[in-house]
């Protein structure tokens, strides 16, 4: 079988509270779900405006909050619990 973390990381997306009741807890990349719904509005309201039909890609920066299910190449686990925000 295959041993989590020592083998594989699991990561999850944005449901914090359930990464924390597993077993390993799970590490999770966490989204700016506010910042994501106001970059949208306004980028609809700007092609409303502007009378454009032409999209355009949007990067909204998201987070990993590292647990105990990551583990780093070679076997040594990360440090739990550690926010790590992608600049």
């Amino acid at each position: 079988g295959i041993k989590i973390p020592e083998m594989l990381s699991i990561i999850g997306f944005d449901n914090e509270i359930l990464a924390n009741v597993t077993q390993p807890r799970l590490s999770v990349v966490l989204q700016p779900l506010q910042k994501i719904g106001y970059t949208a509005a306004d980028l609809v309201l700007r092609r409303i405006q502007e009378k454009s039909s032409a999209g355009n890609d949007t990067l909204v920066q998201g987070r990993l909050h590292i647990l105990e299910a990551m583990v780093k190449p070679g076997g040594t686990i990360t440090a739990p619990s550690v926010y790590r925000q992608n600049k």
